[in-house]
């Protein structure tokens, strides 16, 4: 349905969700990275952890819109990323 490339960590970030996703896989391709999917904002040391190689799979609506996501340390930065693919369906 869609996909996304995440690469600019430095502050908080919110997904860009397709109109009719019902699902998201995320998988963290540079450093280790916070997320809240409850609508708070993560920080470097406040979130739950998605270290580099996982993946995180998201199955609400409400998880989708606001899962916000920042690296862990500031030196990571330069490292971060996350590939996102978007679907419509559960599998």
């Amino acid at each position: 349905m869609g996909k996304e490339r995440i690469t600019d960590l430095s502050e908080a970030t919110a997904l860009t969700v397709p109109n009719g996703a019902k699902l998201a896989t995320i998988t963290n391709t540079g450093c280790a990275v916070r997320y809240w999917t409850d609508g708070s904002v993560p920080t470097a040391v406040q979130g739950h952890v998605l270290p580099s190689g996982e993946s995180l799979t998201l199955t609400t609506a409400s998880g989708l819109a606001t899962a916000q996501f920042i690296a862990e340390s500031d030196v990571a930065v330069l490292d971060s990323g996350l590939e996102v693919s978007y679907f419509n369906h559960q599998s």
